[in-house]
């Protein structure tokens, strides 16, 4: 049978267990220490205006001011500085190796030149996740929109835009040829054409826009000569 405690006991005890959750400690650790459960614990700071929730914040904020140590290089940091940033570090914790490494700076290096993801899967045979991964090692996001096909320049895409319009209105080709003699989707092909002011046709009028076209090249409605 326990043994009644003292005021002087009781206040003692209350004292260690107000410095031991101020260190971090569980209800479960205070009352092991004094051979007494934890919920008898919380009933007894409730008694004195300690409240087990506010223990818990408060331990974890102390926890979120503490540095961690990184199981990698070693060195501390605090939490939310983004430690894993770094590019050595980051090839420290994947394990990349130089060939790898060497491929992925390719990678960016062909794309920040304006080389379109596509061609840049077909150049390194991968596949385009691993391109995004490489990119992202290089701080940068690849455009996978299919109607917006990077250039390098301003200047380049408006060139492009114009070249298409120029091919539009001599009514010698399909807008899916324009597109394949550029090098570009269809739809980017209505962008250039919407961006340079190129009135739009009607459905009847873009049919015999067609015609005609297919007509100049031999062809007969269906594509077939």
């Amino acid at each position: 049978m326990r043994a009644h405690l003292t005021d002087e006991e009781k206040e003692a005890r209350l004292e260690d267990w107000l410095e031991m959750s101020a260190a971090g400690a569980t209800l479960q650790e205070m009352g092991d220490k004094y051979g007494i459960t934890r919920e008898r614990v919380r009933q007894c700071l409730l008694k004195v205006g300690v409240v087990h929730g506010e223990i818990k914040e408060a331990r974890r904020l102390r926890l979120a001011a503490l540095p961690i140590t990184c199981h990698i290089c070693g060195k501390q940091y605090q939490r939310g500085e983004r430690h894993y940033v770094a590019g050595a570090h980051r090839n420290m914790i994947f394990r990349r190796s130089a060939k790898q490494i060497e491929r992925d700076a390719g990678i960016a290096a062909d794309y920040d030149q304006g080389m379109l993801l596509r061609d840049i899967v077909a150049k390194y045979k991968t596949s385009a996740t691993m391109v995004t991964r490489a990119l992202a090692w290089a701080g940068m996001k690849p455009n996978r929109h299919p109607t917006a096909a990077r250039l390098p320049t301003i200047e380049a895409s408006i060139a492009r835009y114009e070249a298409i319009a120029a091919d539009y209105d001599r009514e010698e080709l399909l807008n899916e040829q324009i597109a394949e003699k550029h090098g570009v989707t269809t739809s980017l092909v209505g962008i250039a054409l919407r961006r340079l002011h190129v009135p739009a046709l009607t459905r009847s009028e873009a049919l015999r826009r067609r015609a005609r076209i297919l007509h100049k090249q031999g062809r007969r409605g269906n594509g077939k000569k």
